[in-house]
C-alpha cells in the first residue's frame, strides 16, 4: 500500500470514511442487536463481560451524541470500572463489535473501526503522538489478538488480522495478516515453518 500521500491510501481512506457516518443512523436498538447476534445465544450475551462493555459504549456514545454528555461519560467511566475496558464514547465503531475478554481493552478517541471488529484481551487501537497526529481508520471484519496495538493516523483495509502482541505502526492492506514487534506484513495464505 502506498504511503498516506499516495493514491492507495487515499482510496481506502475515502471508502472506509463514507461509512462511518451511517453508523450513528442506525440508531442506539439496532447497534446493540447487532452487537448481540455476533453471541450464540441472548443468555450468553447478557452474562459475557464483553458484551457489557460494548452495550455501555454504544449506550454512552448515544447520550453524548445527544447531549447528556454528563451521563454518556459516566457510562464511559462505568465501563472501565465494572469490565476494564476503555473504550471512548468519541471513537466511531460499526454494528457487529464483539469483545471476548473487556480486561484492558483500550479504543481511543476519534478511531474509526468498521463493522464486525472482534477484540481480544489487552487490546490497543489509539494514536500515537510519537508517529504523527491522528487516529487509527480500520475497515470491515478485524480481528486484533491479545496484546495487539494498533498506533497512529494509519490505515487497515478490510478482513485484516492483527496477532497476538503485534504492535502495528503502518498501513495494512485489506486481506492481510500483521505479526510481530513492528508488524510484518503477510498475506493471510502465509506458511511459517517448511
Amino acid at each position: 500500500m502506498d504511503d498516506h500521500n499516495g493514491t492507495g491510501a487515499r482510496e481506502l481512506s475515502d471508502d472506509l470514511l463514507g461509512k462511518y457516518d451511517a453508523y450513528d443512523r442506525l440508531g442506539l436498538r439496532a447497534l446493540i442487536r447487532s452487537d448481540m447476534r455476533r453471541w450464540k445465544t441472548t443468555l450468553l450475551a447478557l452474562t459475557c463481560l464483553g458484551f457489557h462493555a460494548t452495550f455501555m459504549y454504544r449506550l454512552s456514545r448515544h447520550l453524548c451524541r445527544h447531549h447528556c454528555g454528563f451521563f454518556g461519560k459516566f457510562f464511559q467511566f462505568w465501563c472501565h470500572l465494572v469490565t476494564g475496558a476503555e473504550i471512548s464514547h468519541n471513537a466511531i465503531i460499526g454494528p457487529g463489535l464483539m469483545i471476548l475478554h473487556p480486561t484492558a481493552v483500550h479504543i481511543g478517541p476519534h478511531v474509526r473501526i468498521g463493522s464486525n471488529a472482534h477484540f481480544c484481551e489487552c487490546s490497543a487501537v489509539v494514536s500515537n503522538g510519537e508517529i504523527g497526529e491522528g487516529e487509527p481508520v480500520i475497515g470491515d471484519y478485524l480481528w486484533a489478538g491479545s496484546g495487539s496495538k494498533v498506533m497512529g493516523p494509519i490505515l487497515l483495509g478490510d478482513h485484516v488480522s492483527v496477532g497476538p502482541n503485534s504492535v502495528v505502526l503502518r498501513d495494512v492492506e485489506s486481506d492481510r495478516v500483521a505479526l510481530g514487534i513492528p508488524a510484518r506484513i503477510m498475506p493471510k495464505d502465509f506458511r511459517l515453518g517448511p
